[in-house]
């Protein structure tokens, strides 16, 4: 049972009794998250744990680190074939450190988030001799989270990077600007400020990877791809429809820039979501801003019947589609949309 359980929850079972405690104890090590910001903190952990029986697993690295460093070449040497999450906070590499880390040091590793404060232009994962889906494989990652201003061209970094990932489950480059939750009633609502409804830049994380899909269908795929952000052209459904990804978790962003080619066709997108209704869990719709709310024409929602969170962006119509939602337990407006529909809610509808 304790193996399924997660590090904030282990902690609380050592409390249990003494042989709960001592059971957790051969479990703990694998669930918490080691963060180590500096050289002296990477010593200390490599003095301390180098001959110990303890299995850690997950490791965030910080700023003041560098991982052409023979400190760091150390550290991975020792306990890099154990690691299965990593977290690069804005840690200094070059792409050749990253390549050989990634391929050489790291064969169990399952999730990768990278923070870089900028990526310039120009710059590549893969050499440029070496096409992007060449022979190097990381066929373990399963999760990827970019963060990282890019310049240009840098996106084909990006590119190289994901093109390296068959077995890729999750991708996600953060936001750059976190939401933030209220609550009022039984309706929790987003404080959007319509920042998302800005025009997305070329080199947004999210929007290379829609691309790539795109640009590369029929040979590039990820057959186990379950949770997706995309900015949206018809182009992109359609053949996101062809290739059937499996997906549990879907954000869709229509800018301003595509919306005039959108509006005649909006069913395209609709039959598209609708498609997904045997496996979608999550479902975030968020539409250009100043322009006619377009939600009431998709009155297929209710059939999406597996929904546990939604999230909706310039609503309109009523919500009677939420009584055929049974399995929902979140769901998420804008504060413009909330105030419109507060009544509904506040009358137990």
């Amino acid at each position: 049972m304790m193996r399924w359980l997660d590090y904030s929850d282990l902690r609380n079972a050592r409390m249990v009794c003494g042989v709960w405690s001592e059971e957790v104890s051969k479990f703990l090590p694998s669930k918490a998250k080691i963060c180590l910001s500096t050289f002296d903190a990477v010593g200390e952990f490599i003095t301390l744990f180098e001959d110990s029986q303890n299995v850690y697993t997950r490791f965030k690295l910080g700023q003041y680190l560098n991982l052409q460093d023979p400190l760091m070449q150390r550290f991975f040497n020792k306990f890099g074939n154990r690691i299965t999450y990593l977290q690069l906070n804005w840690t200094h590499w070059i792409p050749a450190s990253l390549r050989r880390l990634l391929f050489e040091k790291l064969p169990a590793l399952e999730e990768l988030i990278l923070c870089s404060q900028r990526v310039f232009e120009n710059i590549r994962f893969l050499p440029a001799t070496e096409p992007s889906g060449g022979q190097k494989l990381l066929p373990n990652i399963k999760v990827l989270r970019i963060d990282g201003e890019f310049e240009g061209s840098s996106s084909q970094f990006v590119a190289d990077l994901i093109c390296t990932m068959p077995s890729l489950r999750v991708f996600s480059g953060f936001p750059t600007k976190a939401s933030k939750f209220s609550k009022m009633g039984i309706l929790r609502y987003e404080q959007w400020d319509n920042y998302t409804d800005l025009t997305l830049e070329d080199n947004h994380p999210d929007l290379i990877f829609s691309r790539l899909l795109l640009a590369r269908r029929g040979v590039l795929r990820f057959p186990h791809l379950v949770n997706l952000k995309v900015v949206f052209d018809i182009e992109t459904v359609l053949t996101l429809r062809q290739d059937d990804y499996p997906l549990k978790s879907l954000e869709v962003v229509i800018p301003g820039q595509t919306f005039l080619t959108w509006h005649p066709r909006p069913t395209v997108l609709h039959n598209y979501i609708l498609s997904l209704s045997k496996t979608l869990i999550s479902l975030k719709l968020n539409y250009c801003s100043g322009r006619p709310k377009i939600l009431t024409s998709f009155d297929g929602i209710g059939r999406l019947r597996n929904l546990r969170h939604l999230s909706l962006h310039r609503v309109c119509g009523t919500l009677d589609f939420l009584n055929c939602l049974p399995q929902l337990n979140s769901l998420y407006m804008t504060q413009e949309d909330f105030i419109e529909h507060y009544d509904e809610f506040h009358m137990g509808k």
